[in-house]
């Protein structure tokens, strides 16, 4: 915010000296007022000249962020289908079951085997 300020202060104080220079006979007061109003203007305009520019180009963004989107859920759509179609195939136990006791449902990497004659 400083430097806003600074850069403002800075423009309007080489304007308020160039018109000094130009014309001696205006008043010092006067000049700095027209200064500063000039400044003011011409920071006004540009920044609604890049307003304006962002918004014309929000489009562009917008396409970007929203095809992006789509193209994320659709290869999350096929990592998912391609994962229930590889991962669903029926699966063989390696070991019999328990008949008796408790048996844990979580399984591990031993417990089953899959046959790689595909």
């Amino acid at each position: 915010m400083a430097t806003i300020v600074c850069a403002f202060y800075e423009a309007s104080t080489a304007l308020h000296r160039a018109a000094i220079r130009a014309r001696s006979d205006v008043d010092a007061k006067t000049a700095w007022m027209g200064a500063c109003g000039l400044v003011g203007v011409a920071v006004t305009i540009a920044v609604w000249l890049l307003f304006t520019i962002v918004v014309a180009s929000s489009f562009i963004i917008h396409a970007v962020l929203y095809y992006a989107a789509v193209i994320v859920g659709f290869v999350g759509l096929g990592l998912g289908a391609a994962g229930a179609l590889y991962f669903g195939n029926d699966m063989q136990a390696s070991r019999p079951a328990e008949t008796s006791g408790y048996r844990s449902t979580i399984t591990s990497s031993h417990d089953y085997t899959r046959s790689h004659n595909e």
